[in-house]
């Protein structure tokens, strides 16, 4: 062999050993280290350990019954396009409960309570015509054009706030998947037979609504006794905010005593539940011109009364006259009122 083979020999005789060196440590190293994952490290967040602050500002009413047309998922329809006539009985209940005896001779008191063995009947009726119930959360969420109404709606209310609401409507609400609104008279809370501040936020996490029946449920405007059908309005137009006596009829108010009625309800039920209050509802269904305005500039959106509705139509082109239906007081025997259509 040449002396120019054997170089080149030896040549290529180095090289191969320096690769098998370089590739066999290679592999080496991948083997010691082959235990951990070549893939790059995702850090991971644990969230059991993270604090969220609640936006108070936002209505604490998320329904655990049903969602219907998440509003969130869903774009603003135009305000000025939403129907404002529309086919929405307003059904209008005081106390669920069986009337007790020191109170069986009281026509008054008869006449504002519904058992609740013929208040399930009712809610059957509901179910078995095909009804949906919407609350007054909803109903101003239709009127901002982000909330669409299901079909052949309907709203129960539920006036003054009394404690067997929570008692004896509120579970059966829950059976059959329906949802009310309880218009609240603030001075009321926590006293004796009504309601308390626990059992309306528990209401309201369960998809219920919550209204204003003013601070003390006094007369907002007075009959004219001359002009049937007729309310007076305040002869005096003043700053004196204070309260009336409550549950007083005929109590002619001052415009800032009107004023502390409406705003100061609206004011603690917004503060103590964290929603905001749209609807009103007038204690004994007493109304005018001058208590409209008022409600209007302290932030109502729409008003109830005790006037029946014409065809079940609710007419939002007066949105603080709005009819609802009385369900009379009744103890057992086949239903009647607006539950025989």
């Amino acid at each position: 062999m040449s002396k120019m083979s054997k170089l080149f020999f030896r040549l290529i005789l180095t090289t191969l050993t320096i690769s098998g060196v370089f590739f066999g440590g290679s592999f080496f190293w991948r083997a010691l280290n082959s235990d951990k994952d070549p893939r790059p490290t995702i850090s991971t967040v644990d969230y059991s350990t993270q604090s969220f602050t609640k936006n108070q500002n936002q209505p604490n009413v998320i329904s655990k019954i049903f969602e219907i047309n998440n509003s969130s998922s869903k774009p603003k329809i135009n305000k000025s396009l939403v129907p404002l006539k529309i086919i929405l009985p307003i059904l209008m209940y005081h106390h669920i409960d069986t009337v007790p005896d020191f109170l069986a001779k009281d026509t008054t008191a008869k006449g504002l309570r519904v058992s609740p063995k013929v208040f399930e009947q009712q809610l059957q009726y509901l179910q078995t015509q095909k009804y949906n119930t919407i609350n007054s959360f909803q109903l101003q969420q239709y009127l901002d054009g982000e909330f669409e109404l299901p079909n052949n709606p309907v709203m129960l209310t539920f006036d003054d706030g009394y404690k067997d609401n929570y008692d004896n409507a509120f579970p059966l609400l829950l059976k059959y998947s329906m949802v009310g609104d309880f218009a609240i008279v603030t001075s009321k809370v926590e006293a004796g037979e009504y309601i308390s501040w626990q059992n309306l936020k528990s209401m309201l996490n369960s998809g219920m609504s919550v209204s204003s029946h003013t601070v003390s449920h006094c007369t907002l405007a007075i009959k004219d006794t001359e002009n049937i059908g007729q309310f007076l309005g305040s002869p005096v137009d003043n700053n004196d905010h204070t309260s009336c006596s409550t549950f007083a009829i005929q109590e002619r108010l001052n415009t800032g005593q009107l004023e502390f009625e409406l705003s100061e309800s609206k004011k603690i039920l917004e503060q103590k539940l964290g929603i905001k209050v749209s609807h009103l509802v007038y204690p004994f269904g007493f109304h005018n011109t001058q208590v409209h305005d008022i409600a209007k500039r302290v932030g109502y959106q729409f008003a109830t009364t005790v006037v029946p509705q014409t065809n079940y139509i609710t007419d939002f082109t007066n949105p603080f006259e709005l009819g609802r239906i009385r369900v009379q007081g009744q103890q057992d025997g086949s239903l009647n009122g607006f539950f025989v259509e």
